[in-house]
């Protein structure tokens, strides 16, 4: 954003949310990398609760959840 002069308020609405436009954009193209993200996963998730397994399935899940939760690290910021 900074590269692009653009102000991390502009994207937000009043209640300190990403506007939905926004969101969706975001999220669609974060997608198109999510093969390296699924890659990148087990690299950057280095301590697990005793007990739990960083398996296929997991591995899936935070691949999918990665996007939003990506996002809101943004509406966090902006509080």
């Amino acid at each position: 954003m900074k590269g692009n002069n653009l102000d991390l308020k502009s994207m937000l609405e009043k209640d300190g949310l990403i506007k939905t436009n926004i969101k969706k954009e975001a999220t669609y193209r974060i997608n198109f990398c999510r093969e390296e993200t699924k890659k990148a996963i087990p690299k950057l998730i280095k301590k697990l609760p005793e007990g739990v397994v960083l398996d296929e399935e997991r591995v899936e899940n935070l691949t999918r959840v990665f996007p939003l939760q990506y996002l809101s690290m943004f509406e966090q910021f902006s509080k």
